[in-house]
């Protein structure tokens, strides 16, 4: 433990790659991730998951994460989490066939977020299974710096098809502590911009890969794009020529996939055209 928690203290190493670290030098079947701001609110947690997971064996195990805005001392549910918590403790197992086309939008309209919760941190997750994922994601990876904002969410989709199953279960369990000076709540995640606008090209090719890995519905693409497009054209801004020219290529080639709809297809060449412009 103390080797980790070493591991996750180191500056220059990057959230990602500290996320590897801790997986690769623990020794147990099962891995919970608490960020360094956050905390375990139920000391019983992991006795009542043990418990519960003694009969089923699961893969993933979610349970109940309270909000904590820093200056204020009330905790809450965000809203868009109170629906993975209404079942009662042990009574609903849902299997990854059932979660295999909901693990982003079906329809567009529709957040996963009513199926589970988009981060990493309020899961158990057995070791084999982040194993798979770090291999899927790559080397590379490990070596970039930018990957270091939203970097959860793509884990843990991945996560969520090497699964075989998963519960979520009504035990309150993680605290998130909103910090005003966050990557995600703060100034360093709002407007530094080359950091930013870079994470989320890099979270978008991986969104990709795994859409083409695992033969996912590729406008499932567009949603993404579509959401954070601001950023993707914010490396125009930059004028720096590998990254105009990578963010061209990527953008041909899921406009030359043959794969997606035609109004993708017309939104792709609108946002090639702005770059060039």
């Amino acid at each position: 433990m103390d080797k980790i928690k070493i591991i996750e203290h180191e500056q220059n190493l990057g959230i990602y790659a500290s996320r590897v670290d801790g997986v690769l030098s623990s020794n147990g079947k099962y891995i919970l991730y608490v960020d360094p701001d956050d905390a375990i609110l139920n000391p019983d947690l992991f006795q009542k998951i043990f418990d519960f997971n003694y009969i089923y064996n699961l893969d993933m195990i979610e349970f109940i994460v309270f909000y904590e805005e820093e200056g204020k001392n009330d905790l809450y549910i965000p809203k868009e989490h109170r629906l993975n918590h209404l079942h009662k403790f042990s009574e609903k197992i849902i299997y990854q066939p059932k979660l295999s086309n909901l693990l982003f939008f079906e329809p567009i309209e529709r957040n996963y977020s009513d199926i589970i919760c988009r981060p990493i941190w309020n899961k158990i997750i057995k070791k084999k299974i982040l194993l798979k994922t770090i291999n899927f994601l790559g080397k590379d990876i490990y070596k970039n710096k930018y990957f270091n904002f939203a970097e959860d969410t793509i884990i843990n989709i991945i996560n969520f098809q090497f699964a075989k199953n998963y519960s979520n279960v009504d035990v309150p369990g993680y605290l998130y502590n909103i910090r005003k000076k966050s990557i995600t709540h703060g100034d360093l995640g709002i407007n530094h911009d080359i950091m930013i606008s870079n994470n989320f090209f890099l979270y978008l090719k991986l969104f990709y890969k795994y859409v083409k890995f695992f033969n996912k519905d590729r406008n499932y693409l567009f949603y993404e794009i579509n959401q954070f497009q601001f950023y993707l054209l914010q490396l125009k801004k930059f004028n720096i020529a590998q990254y105009i020219i990578d963010l061209k290529n990527f953008l041909n080639d899921i406009l030359n996939d043959g794969k997606i709809s035609k109004e993708f297809e017309y939104f792709l060449k609108k946002i090639i055209n702005l770059i060039n412009n």
